[in-house]
């Protein structure tokens, strides 16, 4: 009968595979992020606004990306007008006009994690230009075009997100509190009378901007590699050897016969391979007187066990006895045993070292020769079968 080979079926792959793993590759593309601005003004002096920028950056890593920004916004100033030549707020008078704000920082925006939605944390430093163009109207009747220009080092801190709506595409919305320093405040004032009047102040800004945008990676994003099944693992079946061929034991009976599969290598053996003293004995005797010892033939033959067993001190041999099925069974044990003793004290007198590795075990006719009647003289018979 032909075996088939075994097919082993590969392991499933996860029918659910996450957007971003851990395996997937690092997103380190470029990007340009333009968007929208809502500024809230913590001067007081100024309206809510709005602007925009737009922001070139670059995936880092798995956490961070860092980023160029320019901005500009504007909002409406007005307010009560102050009169610089005396140092007093003027009541009743007006200032209205508009207030500019452009800059640029440099961002560095750090991701929780990576996913359709990712959200981060970006602080931010650079500065900005705020340039306030009003016309004012004193109380007299006045009027003045002021502009104001100051250079303002700026910080920026806040939470953002942004969610994966296309490979390329990206839609992002933080909020920031934005920190400026105007370290030099230039007024200049030009009135119809034709007075000008320049004054350096210091000014400390806190605003709010609230910006919504995209961001548009370039390039294809990076992918991880298509899984590809793996090709079952045939095992082989495994070769049957035909026991007619092999002879294990090599005691020249094959090991389709081999009754006796542990003999010595070397040892006479008979046809279905087990190791038997060719010592015959008279029916109902186990002395040697009553056997064929004596003859020269089987002499030699017990000569060549005792040989095999010195050669091979790592055995242990067990010397049984058997009858033919004659007589009581009680008494067949019995004398199974004394022929095995017989044997064994023959050999043992020869070859001292050996005895303690003899064990002499009787039995009745239980056991006779394959092929045989149990009843045949051939089955009162020594036989040794290695135990270890």
């Amino acid at each position: 009968m032909n075996q088939q080979p075994n097919v082993l079926p590969p392991l499933e792959e996860s029918a659910v595979t996450p957007a971003y793993s851990s395996a997937a590759p690092t997103d380190t593309r470029w990007y340009v992020a333009p968007f929208g601005t809502f500024i809230t003004t913590g001067s007081g002096k100024a309206d809510n606004g709005w602007g925009g920028g737009l922001a070139v950056g670059k995936m880092l890593d798995k956490h961070f990306n860092v980023e160029v920004k320019g901005f500009y916004n504007t909002t409406d100033y007005t307010g009560r007008a102050y009169d610089n030549t005396r140092g007093l707020d003027l009541v009743g008078s007006r200032t209205n006009g508009d207030w500019n704000l452009a800059g640029a920082t440099i961002d560095l925006q750090y991701f929780f994690m990576r996913d359709k939605f990712s959200p981060y944390t970006v602080f931010a430093l650079g500065g900005m230009d705020t340039d306030i163009t009003s016309t004012h109207t004193r109380i007299n009747g006045v009027v003045e075009n002021r502009s104001r220009n100051a250079p303002t080092l700026i910080a920026e801190a806040g939470l953002g997100f942004t969610y994966e709506l296309l490979d390329n595409l990206l839609v992002r919305s933080d909020v920031r509190y934005r920190f400026g320093d105007t370290f030099s405040t230039n007024d200049r004032v030009n009135n119809l009378a034709g007075y000008n009047n320049n004054i350096d102040t210091t000014r400390v800004t806190n605003d709010m901007t609230v910006n919504l945008g995209v961001v548009i990676p370039f390039g294809a994003k990076p992918k991880a590699p298509e899984y590809v099944a793996p090709a079952p693992v045939v095992v082989p079946a495994p070769v049957v050897a035909d026991c007619s061929t092999t002879d294990a034991d090599a005691d020249g009976v094959n090991d389709c016969n081999d009754k006796c599969p542990n003999t010595l290598s070397g040892v006479h053996v008979n046809e279905y391979g087990c190791w038997v003293v060719d010592v015959k004995f008279d029916n109902d005797k186990s002395d040697l007187r009553h056997s064929d010892v004596r003859n020269p033939k089987v002499a030699h033959e017990l000569e060549e066990v005792a040989t095999a067993i010195v050669n091979h001190p790592e055995v242990i041999i067990e010397v049984q006895g058997h009858t033919s099925h004659t007589g009581l069974e009680k008494r067949n044990i019995v004398l199974g045993k004394e022929r095995a003793a017989t044997i064994k004290k023959y050999l043992s007198d020869r070859h001292p070292e050996i005895a303690n590795r003899l064990n002499a075990q009787g039995y009745s006719w239980d056991r006779p020769m394959e092929g045989t009647d149990p009843a045949s003289p051939v089955n009162r018979r020594v036989q040794l079968e290695i135990r270890q």
